[in-house]
């Protein structure tokens, strides 16, 4: 599976994604993943996805569920990343 940038997805599907703000909470919890690195990654996606839904989609941020310890402590600052889920074998398959 690779990473489809938003421009290469129909009109209506990209005006679904952008006005349920589902990129940014993506964003959101994969950084805080790939920061955090939870124990158990399923608890902590429900727990943070039920944070949004008490919190409003205006509270939505990227780096929204690290806490400043981390956020002082790391060097990667607004960067961006595009996570793909293939492996170099899963090419061939």
């Amino acid at each position: 599976m690779a990473v489809v940038p938003l421009r290469n997805v129909p009109a209506e599907l990209k005006q679904y994604l952008v006005h349920h703000r589902i990129p940014d909470i993506c964003e959101a919890l994969m950084t805080a993943l790939a920061m955090i690195c939870p124990e158990d990654p399923y608890l902590f996606i429900i727990n943070k996805l039920l944070h949004i839904k008490e919190q409003g989609l205006q509270s939505v941020h990227w780096d929204m569920f690290l806490d400043e310890t981390i956020k002082s402590r790391r060097a990667l600052y607004k960067c961006r990343f595009e996570f793909s889920f293939e492996d170099d074998e899963d090419e061939n398959v």
